[in-house]
């Protein structure tokens, strides 16, 4: 994604939100919080463009 992150949502592998924000204006997003493990990030651009991302957080 080369656009600017709008808004996102991290959900675990529950599916319960973990980390969710809006009006970001970043490329990038900070996970260094979250505890190990395997996440799904959704993100919005600028473009309202959805990209959904399975990441896993060692």
């Amino acid at each position: 994604m080369n656009a600017t992150i709008s808004y996102f949502e991290i959900y675990d592998s529950k599916g319960s939100v973990v980390l969710k924000n809006k009006n970001l204006n970043s490329n990038s997003i900070e996970v260094t919080n979250l505890t190990p493990g395997v996440y799904f990030l959704k993100v919005i651009d600028d473009k309202n463009q959805i990209k959904n991302v399975r990441f896993v957080k060692k």
